[in-house]
Order: C-alpha cells, then structure tokens, then sequence
C-alpha cells in the first residue's frame, strides 16, 4: 500500500453519519487523496474523488509547498527549530516520496518539554471563540478557548476535540459535553469544524487528507501566536470525529501525545509516522452493530500494530475499562466496552483527562 490517506473501514465497519443538532456549514469540496506531507519535509498530494484517494501529485516540501489537487498548507515548529519554510515543487512518483518523520512538533514519545515559539514574548491570547484559517482554497473554522490565567509564560497542553457527523458543528464539544467545564482551566482548546459532506452534514470521514493538513494548520497557528507544551498534545473525538482522532495517532503519532474515541473506528491510514504514548478506545454494547464492530476493529488494529501481549487485559480505572500489557515503547492501549450507547458517556472526559496527564514527560 503505498502512504495514501484514508481508504476502507479497518475490518469493514461502517462510518457514522446523521447525528445532531443545527450548526453552521462548513466549506464543501471534493477530496484530495495523497499521503499528505508534514512541515519540513517531503510530502505528496494528489487528485483524487470525492472519498478515495487520488495517485500521483507533485512532491512537496515545506510549509506552504502545494501540489496539483490538494494543498501542504500549515505546519508546526520543529523539535528546537521553526518548521521549513515554503518548499518548491518536485516531481515524481508519491510512493517514492519519503514519509513525513517530522509533522511539526517532533516524536511525541521523546524530549523533555518543548515550548512554542509563542512562549515568552509576552503576547496576549488571541479571543476566545469562532476562529476561521484558510486551507489551500478553503476557509476552515474551529472554537478556541483559552485558560484564565494564561500569561503567555507558561506552556499549556493542547486537546483537539472533534465533533460527531451530521448537523454538529465546531460549537458540539464547545457546549454540549463535559469536555470543556472540565478541562478548560488545565489546557488550551481546539474545536474544530469537520467538511461539508453535504447539504446538512458535517463530517470528519470526507476531505481526509485535507482534514489532516486542516489539524497542520491549526498546530502552526498555535505555535505562533499561543504558548503550549509541544509534548502535551492531545485528541479526542466523538463518533466522526473519533475517526479523525484515531487517524491522527497514525498519520501524526509524532504531533500527538495520546489520542481518544468515544464510538468510532479507524480508517485504514496507510503507514503510520511516530507513535502516541497512549490510546483509548470507547464504545457501548447499545451502539448499532456496525458502530460497535467498528471499534472492536480498531481495538484489534491498534493492538496489532503496537505488538501488545496475547495476554487477556487488566481491568483498570474507570470500569468497564481494560489495559493491554506489554505494548512497544510501553504505549498504553486502553479499551472500555460499556452497557450504554453511541454518545459521549459520563465518565469520558474525567478517564481521558487521567490517562492523557499520565503521558507527561
């Protein structure tokens, strides 16, 4: 296979649409497949359809490199460096094209705390709320809230959160679970809004490769203008958008600390670049049959591929949660299969939080 984006559901589960209350649309388009490439070094973009991914695309490099239908755009600062700074275009077969090792913010799993470029300038937040960036030729949008006693001193954590699909929008994780209350005095924010699938419906499983190179963005606008812990990244998603989280333990185990789903699955992401040091799965015996079998799936690939013991898991906190032994690198690999169904359950948000502050270097 070679490192294109996302293709079919890990074991055949199917993806989740149709959730949700009114929101604002986000821009539409059609998907540009290709293995997208990391600020610094090389990437490939391709041509593609409306779900798949396309072949071929000129190599690019830097942070602003584009090729032929889909864009390089954003970046984040580099382990002790800015990231690279535009790139020219190459040619050549995307298959040839090296991996992307260095998405921004370095391996996840080394180093001691790294500040962004952001820290100790003395710069205020930029305002809390709707934020919009531009993505090659879209505008994307996303929620950012700060701490209260951010001084622009101190490194916080960051928490992508990612809404479910349907008429969700950026403002879902914003006001409707316990996400924010609970953490937005312990970590910067981001809420961003999935693409337009179609009229109505925001989703996180269309415009992948873009989706990926929407969450560079974002991480270069942080690192500019906001003062976090470049090792203290996180993700987390519902339903859709846990689909995106878990993509971006694979295509950024680099970027990403630890990352999180609450009902659902992964796509199959191609190679995957670096490792998260910790990765939660949820999902509840009163999901759909296909929602359920989607994390099930996702369970068995990310226990696959972190090489974790056959032995059976130990229970662990909170229950029904368990944790898989003997994983490379001593990853954490947690799996929770509750009695409940595809929403965000009640212990979420306070289990994540845990396991994601046990990641600290």
């Amino acid at each position: 296979m070679t490192a294109a984006g996302w293709i079919a559901c890990a074991g055949g589960g199917a993806t989740p649409e149709g959730e949700g209350s009114a929101a604002a649309a986000g821009a539409g388009g059609g998907a540009a497949g290709g293995r997208v490439g990391a600020s610094g070094g090389p990437g490939s973009a391709g041509a593609g359809g409306m779900d798949q991914p396309g072949t071929g695309g000129a190599q690019s490099g830097g942070i602003t490199g584009s090729a032929s239908g889909g864009t390089d755009a954003g970046g984040n600062p580099g382990q002790g460096g800015q990231g690279g700074q535009g790139g020219n275009l190459g040619s050549g077969d995307p298959a040839d094209a090296a991996p992307p090792n260095d998405a921004g913010a370095g391996d996840s799993s080394a180093g001691p705390m790294r500040m962004s470029e952001a820290c100790g300038k003395g710069v205020a937040a930029p305002k809390e709320g709707l934020h919009e960036i531009m993505v090659g030729n879209m505008v994307r949008k996303f929620f950012f809230r700060v701490p209260s006693s951010y001084d622009g001193k101190k490194p916080w954590p960051v928490i992508f959160a990612f809404h479910g699909a349907g008429n969700k929008s950026a403002a879902w994780f914003d006001t409707n679970t316990d996400l924010r209350p609970k953490t937005e005095e312990k970590a910067v924010l981001l809420f961003p809004e999935g693409a337009l699938r179609r009229p109505g419906n925001l989703s996180w499983v269309h415009m992948s490769p873009e989706n990926v190179l929407f969450v560079d963005a974002m991480m270069k606008w942080l690192g500019d203008n906001v003062c976090i812990d470049l090792g203290q990244v996180f993700a987390a998603g519902q339903s859709s958008g846990g689909y995106m989280a878990m993509t971006l333990g694979c295509q950024r185990g680099n970027v990403f600390r630890a990352v999180a789903t609450s009902s659902g699955g992964i796509l199959d992401p191609g190679a995957c670049t670096g490792s998260p040091a910790a990765i939660w799965m949820r999902t509840g015996k009163a999901d759909s049959a296909s929602g359920h079998k989607s994390v099930l799936d996702t369970r068995d690939f990310w226990v696959k591929a972190k090489g974790c013991s056959a032995e059976p898991p130990k229970a662990v906190d909170p229950a029904p949660c368990v944790s898989y032994s003997g994983c490379q690198g001593g990853v954490k690999v947690i799996f929770c299969d509750d009695p409940g169904g595809h929403g965000w359950p009640g212990y979420m948000t306070d289990g994540i939080w845990k396991l994601f502050t046990s990641t600290a270097l």
